[in-house]
């Protein structure tokens, strides 16, 4: 394996962890053992808001999760990977540095600390990903 796939592998299951890391905090929330004002920058007034967001955000991050191994699965075996992944990637990417402005801007300290780095990390491994990923 090229020391590229193996870099690719490292940013690709260390964003795999933190979005499931991300999606059980969420989870959380929807049992009720994390107060929901943490997130969606601590602007939600009610639970239902909540249940509606966090279902619509787990969603997204289940959808990110194997999208970024269909990538990895693709670096692996053929040691490159295809245009409009890469293209999906860039744009996960994209959406991660809005969401890191969001944790910047959040009303509670706790998505502005917690959050802020999985999202900015989020975003500069895929954006990476996505350029460096044409060919080996």
């Amino acid at each position: 394996m090229s020391i590229f796939a193996k870099q690719t592998v490292s940013k690709v299951r260390l964003l795999q962890a933190l979005w499931i890391f991300t999606a059980l905090f969420q989870i959380l929330i929807l049992l009720g053992l994390i107060d929901y004002r943490f997130i969606a920058g601590g602007r939600l007034e009610s639970l239902e808001q909540a249940r509606q967001h966090l279902i619509l955000a787990i969603t997204v991050l289940l959808g990110f999760i194997l999208i970024i191994e269909r990538f990895y699965q693709s670096i692996v075996t053929k040691g490159w990977t295809k245009g409009w992944l890469r293209a999906v990637i860039f744009l996960i990417g994209l959406f991660f540095i809005l969401n890191t402005i969001g944790n910047l801007l959040a009303k509670t300290i706790l998505e502005t600390l917690l959050f802020t780095p999985i999202t900015l990390i989020s975003a500069f491994f895929c954006i990476q990903l996505a350029s460096k990923s044409k060919k080996a």
